[in-house]
């Protein structure tokens, strides 16, 4: 009876509970999938829609991108602007095959009108515009006239020529009511039943649609299609054309201004739904059939086992658990097994609490630990007693150009160390593991799997285990690579010239100095030598400072392709190198290297597509014999420099202590003309010249000289190259001016016959002063006529300084002075040039004179200088004339005037004076014309 009530009790308890749960799930399954379902349904057509709107989207910019193509190439196509129609027509056909997506078009000119046509009539199209945009542009959606069925879109590309005239526009057409691209595109789309998806152009007409007879048609009631006009993407519930509930997708194209629209029916979402609640009622009573056959068979089931359960939870109790009960009454004897088997539970959740509390508190140190190595900035890494890296975070990994996973495993011989680094470090860190003991290394280098070399401040720690042994060595590395590169760089410039990275001066002379001591010690000798570039300020002055750098650099790089490693290459400042040539056994040796170095500077420079020559002029000192500490070596090399400077340029010069005394002179002269002016102490001689043809004086050269009230005469060649040097040309130059003009103007005064006079001028005058201001002061001043003023300039200036000097002699010309080119043929002059300067006279020099007759060369010179300047109209001077041989055949060569000591030497004003008193003097037919 009990077994039978309990089995009765068990069965209807089990029953009843089921039951209950299985209504609930059920009640619950079927509101929930009430809602979720045509959630899930709406979702699934809300992608199914966006996808299709990307094909479509994809499809219509693989348009764009074709029709970008063929505009790019129908730019570069020649072919389009041609005149030949048959040639238009067969390059229209050939763009309309190349493309999948175009099945007509035409061409027409820059006003509109069609040249040639293929399957489009454009005529037949109302709303067409023939933009005048400068890129390629599709039309909205085309309807003909007459037929609205026939709908086109059109694409024009302007055809410019190479003035950037517009000359042709190129129109291909899309027909949308053609089984082509559009309509092929719905084919493979797959939105549901009675969904589907259209384009729309930017006025909101379809451009293409499933069905054919919606092409052309305005649906801009369609909120989307106004949210697209609108320029805008997105997902919206709406109703549509036909007043169905619709989900909708939109998307926006850019540069089109076209739209896509895909749509599902509302209704479409709850097919789902209802064919699931159909399932579930039968679902239901089926499973209520179950449960009731499950419920008798459980219950019957349950009463056997439940000793032998009790059993099994007793023993789980105890520590010895194999099974698992719950939801059993506690006043039965099942419930007895229950309390036992909860009582093991709680132990045993207790128990794993504790362990998890623990694993998760050990879980978070291990990630709060691994944040911080990983994301520390400074390198971190770990080596063991081998030098194997045991870990290494990010920082570190990247700075050896790897990542962390590479390093761990290798030692350091495996990054490029040196092998001493490599041995030092395994050293350091098996002292730290040794002595358990911290470490700090101040300067550590690393290289990177590219070669670059890293600075690191590294510290070391012991890492040591828990009974106490210690094999593996924890290190925190800091970069300093940027720090110690930037104090390398701090050092270099301290002694480095910064625009040749050469040594600078300080370097130059501590070089020096540890050249004298090792020289000493071995009893050997160093030269030093002193390098000027010449003309480099002409570079400055007529290209720039910034070429004049580049060639500074171009010098100093030449200067180490041509001396050996150990020689010591320097730049004191501006245009001065340095060299010092150690171990040096004789002055040939040195004088070889220095004609060398000669030889190789003054070999042309390309900078910047320009040609430069620049020459060097070299003074050269020896330790011991020309002094034995740095100061007196540079300082006599210096000297020598300057006196192969005086002594033309472009060679060098050994310092012999005689030069002092010449430099010593050299100041001595410009300080005492410094007072010359003051002290009256210059004066002008006259040189006349002579008419070949009349042998009547013509005029006179103004010629300086200097009586020094101590030194006496100085001779010109000692005083003008330290006045030009000095700067003090330009105010003598101007008193010169002055002088020969007043004199000139007293000498008509009196009564002579008006004659011209030459004045030099020198290259300063020319470059920094206002030379044409002052010829104009000193005429007003002096009352001289300008036609009675001749300046003279030299070949050799008028060279250098071409550019510049064309417009002062253009400007001085207007004044009504004659311009003279003097010592012609020096300078090496070309005849081009010659004829754009606006000169009047040619001076021979007198080195083409003095050997006329017996010198062949300079017979041939003479007469071609002499022919060239008659045919170019130019009066000829020849300078130097001493014998009457001499004169009669310049006479014969049709030189109109000579000039030297045949005539007269320079004579002072009394004797000039005397001279007119006694002749007459001519004018030539020029001058008189001239005046006339």
């Amino acid at each position: 009876m009990k077994i039978n009530m309990l089995k009765s009790h068990i069965f209807w308890r089990i029953f009843l509970v089921l039951f209950s749960i299985i209504v609930f799930l059920i009640a619950f399954v079927f509101v929930s999938s009430s809602v979720i379902l045509p959630k899930i349904s709406q979702n699934q057509f809300k992608e199914m829609t966006d996808l299709a709107v990307e094909r479509l989207s994809d499809q219509v910019e693989m348009v764009v991108e074709n029709s970008t193509a063929i505009s790019e190439s129908s730019q570069h196509n020649k072919d389009l602007l041609s005149g030949n129609y048959l040639k238009l027509n067969q390059e229209l056909k050939k763009l309309i095959n190349t493309s999948p997506f175009f099945d007509g078009g035409a061409i027409t000119d820059e006003t509109g009108n069609v040249l040639v046509s293929k399957y489009l009539n454009l005529y037949s199209y109302q709303n067409i515009e023939f933009n005048e945009q400068n890129t390629m542009y599709f039309s909205n959606v085309l309807t003909k006239a007459f037929e609205s069925a026939q709908s086109i879109l059109l694409l024009s590309i302007p055809i410019y020529n190479e003035e950037n005239v517009l000359m042709r526009t190129l129109h291909l057409s899309i027909h949308l009511d053609e089984q082509g691209l559009f309509q092929s595109m719905f084919k493979d789309l797959n939105i549901g039943v009675n969904s589907y998806a259209y384009i729309i152009d930017s006025s909101g007409k379809l451009i293409a649609h499933p069905r054919k007879d919606m092409l052309g048609e305005d649906v801009t009631d369609n909120p989307a299609v106004q949210a697209l006009v609108g320029k805008e993407s997105g997902y919206m519930h709406l109703t549509n054309e036909f007043g169905i509930e619709m989900y909708s997708s939109y998307q926006y194209i850019p540069g089109l201004n076209w739209g896509v629209v895909a749509q599902v029916p509302v209704e479409t979402t709850y097919i789902g739904m209802y064919e699931f609640h159909k399932s579930l009622w039968l679902l239901t009573s089926i499973i209520i059939i179950l449960l009731t056959i499950l419920a008798a068979l459980h219950a019957t089931l349950t009463i056997k086992p439940l000793r032998k359960l009790y059993e099994g939870v007793d023993q789980v109790a105890k520590g010895n658990y194999r099974t698992y009960i719950e939801n059993i009454r506690r006043n039965d004897e099942v419930g007895q097994i229950s309390s036992r088997f909860n009582e093991m539970i709680a132990s045993i959740q207790t128990a794993r609490k504790e362990v998890k509390e623990k694993e998760a508190s050990l879980n978070t140190q291990k990630e709060f630990l691994r944040q911080i190595i990983e994301k520390s900035p400074n390198a971190i890494y770990i080596m063991d007693w081998e030098g194997r890296y045991r870990l290494a975070n990010k920082a570190y990994a990247e700075l050896l150009g790897t990542t962390p996973e590479e390093v761990i495993g290798k030692t350091d011989a495996e990054f490029k160390l040196n092998e001493e680094d490599v041995r030092l470090y395994l050293s350091i860190n098996r002292e730290v593991i040794e002595q358990k003991e911290e470490r700090y290394i101040s300067e550590a280098a690393v290289w990177d799997c590219y070669g670059n070399k890293h600075y690191m401040q590294v510290h070391k720690l012991p890492i040591i285990n828990e009974d106490g042994t210690c094999n593996t060595v924890l290190c925190f590395a800091t970069n300093i690579t940027e720090r110690i590169l930037n104090e390398e760089k701090i050092k270099f410039f301290a002694s480095h010239d910064s625009l040749t990275k050469l040594p600078n001066r300080h370097m130059f002379k501590q070089c020096l100095e540890q050249e004298i001591e090792l020289a000493s010690e071995d009893e050997s000798h160093v030269a030093v030598l002193f390098m000027d570039l010449d003309r480099f300020k002409y570079v400055n002055d007529n290209f720039g400072h910034s070429m004049g750098d580049k060639l500074l650099q171009a010098v100093s790089t030449r200067l180490r392709e041509s001396l050996d490693e150990r020689d010591i290459i320097s730049r004191l400042g501006g245009d001065e190198f340095t060299v010092i040539l150690p171990v040096i056994d004789d002055k040939q040796q040195v004088a070889n290297i220095a004609s060398k170095l000669i030889h190789a500077l003054a070999q042309p420079y390309k900078i910047d597509g320009q040609s430069f020559v620049t020459t060097t002029s070299i003074g050269i000192s020896m330790y011991p014999q020309d002094g034995e500490d740095v100061d007196c070596l540079i300082k006599n090399a210096d000297t020598a420099m300057y006196q192969a400077k005086n002594q033309g340029k472009n060679t060098y010069r050994f310092y012999h202590p005689e030069m002092n005394s010449m430099l010593s002179n050299k100041y001595k002269l410009e300080a005492y003309m410094r007072d010359a002016l003051v002290n009256n102490e210059f004066h002008l001689h006259y040189q006349p010249k002579m008419d070949t043809y009349s042998r009547k004086i013509s005029g006179f050269e103004a010629l300086l000289r200097w009586e020094q009230a101590e030194l006496g005469m100085v001779a010109p060649a000692e005083f003008i190259p330290i006045a030009e040097e000095s700067g003090m040309i330009l105010e003598i130059g101007e008193w010169v001016l002055e002088q020969a003009c007043r004199q000139n103007k007293k000498w008509q005064d009196i009564g002579f016959p008006p004659v011209k006079i030459s004045v030099n001028l020198s290259v300063l005058q020319i470059k920094h002063s206002d030379i044409v201001k002052t010829v104009h002061e000193v005429l007003d001043k002096t009352g001289l006529d300008p036609i009675w003023l001749e300046l003279e300039i030299t070949e050799t200036a008028i060279m250098e300084n071409k550019r510049g000097i064309v417009r002062t002699l253009k400007l001085l010309k207007k004044i009504g002075v004659s311009i003279a080119i003097d010592d012609f043929g020096t300078g090496y002059s070309s005849l081009n040039y010659l004829k754009r300067f606006p000169v009047d006279t040619l001076k021979i020099d007198r080195s083409f004179i003095q050997d006329l007759l017996m010198e062949q060369q300079d017979t041939v010179i003479a007469t071609a200088v002499i022919s060239m300047a008659n045919k170019l109209g130019l009066s000829v001077v020849a300078e130097g004339v001493e014998t009457e041989e001499q004169f009669q055949y310049l006479h014969d060569l049709h030189c109109g005037e000579v000039q030297g000591y045949l005539i007269s030497p320079p004579i002072p004003v009394d004797q000039v004076n005397s001279l007119l008193e006694e002749e007459r003097l001519y004018y030539k037919s020029q001058t008189v014309n001239s005046l006339g």
